[in-house]
This record gives structure tokens, sequence and C-alpha cells, in this order.
């Protein structure tokens, strides 16, 4: 069952990620946490493929006879050991969903102008412009700021 469930839902869990941060404002590559459960669940999976053979392999064991007290400890402690290993690595993707940590690569950064300042400066029309007066300041966030388009009146 693990073979024809388990596995391709863990294949198509890495998939859907990678279409889900490519599509959304959070991305594949600006931020760190995303590429953190990228890496993750990749590891996730691959580590499941290599879970699968003792898995496989006990419950053969258990399918053909009952199992007694001390036949296959060893790989009963590993599946245990396993199924907790399993259980952390999907509370801290499912925490790093939840609380998405700052943190930005170098792709998430906005690019840096040469001037900081540029708007202060007489040619730009800042302080300084036309009659020795300080030009009225451009609002960053104005709706005309935004490109939409409204009547000059409206705009405070």
């Amino acid at each position: 069952m693990g073979w024809y469930v388990i596995v391709p839902f863990s294949i198509v869990c890495q998939l859907t990620g990678l279409v889900q941060s490519l599509g959304t404002v959070w991305g594949l590559l600006p931020h760190y946490w995303v590429i953190a459960k990228l890496l993750i669940t990749g590891v996730a999976t691959l580590l499941l493929l290599v879970h699968m053979q003792p898995v496989g392999h006990l419950a053969d064991a258990a399918a053909r006879a009952a199992l007694t007290g001390g036949e296959l400890q060893g790989m009963r402690v590993q599946l245990i050991a396993d199924a907790a290993a399993a259980l952390l690595v999907l509370v801290t993707a499912a925490a790093l969903s939840v609380f998405k940590p700052r943190g930005v690569t170098r792709y998430g950064r906005p690019p840096a102008r040469a001037d900081p300042t540029p708007a202060l400066t007489p040619a730009a029309g800042g302080l300084g412009a036309g009659k020795g007066w300080p030009a009225r300041p451009h609002r960053v966030d104005s709706p005309s700021s935004r490109g939409l388009d409204v009547p000059a009146q409206a705009v405070v």
C-alpha cells in the first residue's frame, strides 16, 4: 500500500509545493523559508523511499506469522524512530508555512538605487526648485502614483 499511496502522494506534495511557490507572491527563490520548506520536502521524500524497504520487510514478516516479542525488535525500534522523525519534519514544514520567518535571499531584495535621495535635488523638482521655495513633495502612496486614474481634485 505504501508504494501505491504514500510514495506517490509525497511526490505530488513536492510538485504542488513547487507549482504553488511559482504561482504566488512568495515565489520560489525570494524567501529563505520557501527554499527551506522545499528542501525539507525533498529530503523527506528521499528518506521515505529509503524507509519503504524496511517497512515492506516488516509487513511481509507480520503477514506470514504472528510476531513474538523478540522477533525483529531492532526493526520495530527503527520504525518508531523514523515515524517520530517524520512527524518532526511535518511539524517543521507546517511551522514554516504558518510563521513565515523573515529573511530574503538576494533574489528577494529590491534593486539598489544609485542615489538614495534623488527627489531632494533642484533638478528633480525637489528642494530649491523654482523661486527659492521647496516644491511640494510627491506622495508615494497617492492613488495617482499607483497608476490609478483619479481626478486632480480627489488627490490630497
